[in-house]
């Protein structure tokens, strides 16, 4: 069981792997939020391949569908509200090409505020006038930095875990409506194809 877990999760994250790296978020969350997402991954295959293991009925059949549908509506509005909050709270820097993407605050500072809209600065535009990233404080509150740090890597966390247990739920699902017949590896020809 611990081969197929590895192998499933390995598939997805080699699969969909840089479309998670490249929404994650920037700067040291995102390679965390990218490996912790991967062992939690792991975890929750494991744990519901637990779950399912003997017979589906159709009750239990129903049961899974319903988790299945569950975990996909909660993958979709913690999808949602990532981007909208990522959007919220990243910037491009520098102001002339981009070239990186860096996390900024929940709030903030009154002063950093007020002349942001004096004069009418983009974000970037106020992060290079403080000097650059490295004085983001001066912009945000450390706490303010924390937060939005921390609320960024737990919504992806959210969408990376809810999306594996959509397909974990039905990727059990399909193995107990179609099982594979008995004696029958992956690499064994079909009996009709060995006649031929």
């Amino acid at each position: 069981m611990l081969g197929k877990a590895v192998e499933v999760v390995t598939f997805l994250f080699a699969m969909f792997g840089g479309f998670l790296t490249g929404m994650a978020p920037p700067e040291r969350a995102g390679t965390f939020a990218v490996g912790f997402g991967s062992f939690l991954a792991l975890i929750l295959f494991l744990f519901l391949a637990v779950i399912a293991k003997g017979r589906f009925s159709k009750q239990r059949r129903k049961i899974w569908l319903a988790v299945a549908g569950s975990l996909a509506a909660m993958a979709l509005l913690s999808g949602l509200l990532y981007q909208q909050k990522r959007s919220e709270w990243t910037f491009a820097y520098p102001p002339e090409n981009g070239a990186e993407e860096f996390l900024s605050g929940t709030v903030y500072q009154p002063g950093a505020l007020a002349d942001k809209e004096q004069r009418g600065w983009s974000v970037s535009q106020l992060v290079a006038e403080y000097g650059g990233p490295g004085n983001r404080h001066l912009i945000w509150s450390e706490e303010s930095l924390g937060r939005a740090r921390t609320f960024l890597t737990l919504l992806f966390l959210t969408l990376v875990l809810s999306l594996a247990g959509t397909i974990f739920c039905l990727v059990e699902l399909y193995m107990a409506i179609h099982p594979e017949p008995a004696g029958r590896g992956p690499h064994q020809p079909s009996s009709t194809n060995a006649a031929q």
